[in-house]
C-alpha cells in the first residue's frame, strides 16, 4: 500500500475490490502457469464474484457495470518492486484480466484473471476481508480503509493520529461527524482486539511522562475525547485463521 497515494476514493474502492478478489478465488480452481514467476489463471462467472462481494444483497445492474470496470482497471496493473543487495525485480501482478459473454445458450458474463502467485503470500486480504462484505456508511468505509493501510506495515507497533486524519478527510465536518468517526475508528479497535488480532493496551506517546499515569489505557476504555492525540496498538503476529 505504501506505493499509492490513494487520493481518489474510487481508487480505495478499486484496492479493497481486488483484496476481495484475492479472497474469493482461493476457493477456485486454477491452473498454474510459469512466464519468469508463476501465475495462477481463474475463470469464473462475474455473477458469483458480486454475491461474494455483496454478501446477499441484491445485485443491480450498476453494480455488474461497476465490476467490468474494475476488471478493466486491473490492466493498468499493481507492480510490486523488491529490492535485495544481489537483484531488483520488478514483478507485474496481475498480467492479464478480461471480462467477456459466455457462448453458452444462457450468455453470462464471465471473467478471466491471471493472478502472481506472490500476491497470495501477503496476509492483508485475508485479515480483513469480511468488514468490507457489509453496507458500509461513507465514513466507515474511509475508517476501515485508514486501519488497513496502517496494519500494512510490517512493524507491529501501529500508529493512529485521528486529528491529523480528520484534517485530510477532504471536506469540513460538525462536530457529530467528527464523533462518528472516531467511534468507528474504536469500534473496528475493539472488534480486532477480541478476534485476537491486536493487544488491549493502547499507549499515548505524547502523554507519557511520569507524572502523568494516564499515558496507557485498554481498548475497551477508549472514548472519543481520548483520541484527539496520538495513540498506538500493537498488532498480535500469531493470528489464527479461519
Amino acid at each position: 500500500m505504501s506505493q499509492f497515494d490513494f487520493q481518489q476514493s474510487q481508487q480505495k474502492k478499486d484496492f479493497i475490490t481486488l483484496l476481495q478478489l484475492l479472497r474469493f478465488v482461493c476457493s477456485l480452481d486454477f491452473k498454474e502457469k510459469t512466464l519468469t514467476s508463476k501465475y495462477r489463471q481463474f475463470k469464473f462467472p462475474l455473477r458469483d464474484f458480486l454475491n461474494y462481494t455483496h454478501a446477499g444483497r441484491s445485485i443491480h445492474h450498476y453494480q455488474m457495470i461497476q465490476v467490468k470496470e474494475f476488471f478493466n482497471t486491473l490492466r493498468k496493473n499493481i507492480i510490486i518492486e523488491a529490492f535485495t543487495d544481489q537483484s531488483y525485480r520488478m514483478l507485474v501482478t496481475i498480467p492479464e484480466a478480461k471480462v467477456y459473454k459466455s457462448q453458452k445458450r444462457n450468455k453470462s458474463w464471465l471473467a478471466e484473471v491471471w493472478i502472481a502467485e506472490s500476491l497470495f503470500e501477503y496476509l492483508c486480504p485475508f485479515l480483513y476481508f469480511d468488514y468490507f462484505k457489509e453496507d458500509l456508511k461513507k465514513h466507515e468505509f474511509v475508517v476501515l480503509f485508514e486501519i488497513i493501510k496502517v496494519f500494512s506495515s510490517n512493524i507491529t507497533r501501529k500508529e493512529f493520529n485521528i486529528k491529523q486524519f480528520l484534517e485530510s478527510y477532504g471536506s469540513n465536518l460538525n462536530g457529530r461527524q467528527k464523533k462518528q468517526i472516531k467511534d468507528s475508528f474504536i469500534r473496528y479497535l475493539k472488534e480486532f482486539q477480541q478476534e485476537g488480532k491486536i493487544q488491549q493496551q493502547v499507549v499515548f506517546p505524547l502523554l507519557n511522562t511520569q507524572s502523568n499515569p494516564k499515558s496507557t489505557c485498554h481498548i475497551n476504555q477508549l472514548t472519543s475525547q481520548r483520541l484527539s492525540e496520538p495513540f498506538v496498538v500493537f498488532e498480535i503476529v500469531n493470528v489464527k485463521f479461519k
